[in-house]
C-alpha cells in the first residue's frame, strides 16, 4: 500500500461509522478514478500543503473534520436519561463518547454514543446523530424524511419513525426529531446476527429518551 493510500485510510478512520456511511456512498456514485482524485484533494492534500484551504475540492465540494468545534451533541441527553430509557434492556451503560464535528459540504454533524451491555451480556450502543443543516434547501435536498412516518410531537417538535437500517454487521432501529433545520437521529445499534431488542421495543425507548432531550 502506497503512502497516499495509508494517509487516506488514516483520515477515514478518524470518522465515526455513521460519518463514513455518509461519505462512502458518494464515493461509489462518483466512480473509482474520480473518487481517488477527489478524496486526495478533499482530505489528503490539504494536510500536506499547509496553505491549501483544508477540505475543499476544485469543484467547491467539501467534506472534512473540523478542528476545535462542538455542536453540543454530548449535552443533548444525560447518561441517566439513557439508563432510564433503556431500562431492563441494559445491564450497564458507558459514559458518552462524542465525535468530532464532520462538515459535509456545509452541513455539520456530530455524534454522541452511549455504549451499553444488553441484559444478555452482548455489547450494543445507543447514539444520537445531530445534524445542523446550512439551509432549509440543503435539508430538503438530503430527503431525510423520505419513507418515514410521523410518530408523535415531542416537546413541540415532530418525531418520525425511520426504516431499520443495516450498516456492516450492525442493525439499527431509528427515530428522527426535527427542530427547524436541525435533525436529531436517535438510534439503537445491535449486532446483526444477535438481535435481542426488537424494533418496537427499541423505538419505544428512543421516544422516551427524545422526550428528555434538550433539542
Amino acid at each position: 500500500m502506497g503512502k497516499k493510500e495509508n494517509m487516506f485510510n488514516f483520515q477515514m478512520k478518524q470518522l465515526t461509522k455513521r460519518q463514513r456511511a455518509i461519505v462512502l456512498p458518494v464515493m461509489v456514485a462518483i466512480g473509482t478514478t474520480v473518487v481517488v482524485l477527489a478524496i486526495l484533494t478533499i482530505v489528503v492534500f490539504p494536510t500536506i500543503t499547509r496553505n491549501a484551504q483544508r477540505g475543499v475540492a476544485a469543484n467547491g465540494f467539501s467534506a472534512y473534520l473540523e478542528k476545535g468545534t462542538d455542536l453540543g451533541a454530548g449535552k443533548i441527553v444525560q447518561k441517566s436519561d439513557v439508563v432510564a430509557a433503556l431500562g431492563n434492556k441494559a445491564k450497564s451503560v458507558s459514559d458518552v463518547d462524542v465525535s468530532g464535528v464532520f462538515n459535509y459540504n456545509g452541513d455539520r454533524g456530530q455524534t454522541a454514543t452511549y455504549n451499553f451491555v444488553r441484559s444478555d451480556g452482548v455489547k450494543a450502543s445507543l447514539y444520537i446523530d445531530m445534524t445542523a443543516f446550512k439551509s432549509t434547501q440543503s435539508m430538503d435536498d438530503q430527503q431525510i424524511l423520505a419513507e418515514t412516518g410521523l410518530a408523535q410531537i415531542i416537546n413541540g417538535h415532530s418525531a418520525y419513525y425511520m426504516h431499520a437500517q443495516t450498516i456492516g454487521g450492525s442493525r439499527e432501529y431509528r427515530l428522527v426529531v426535527i427542530n427547524d433545520i436541525k435533525a436529531y437521529k436517535f438510534v439503537i445499534d445491535q449486532p446483526l446476527e444477535n438481535i435481542k431488542i426488537n424494533e418496537v421495543s427499541a423505538v419505544a425507548s428512543l421516544i422516551k429518551l427524545a422526550q428528555k432531550a434538550a433539542l
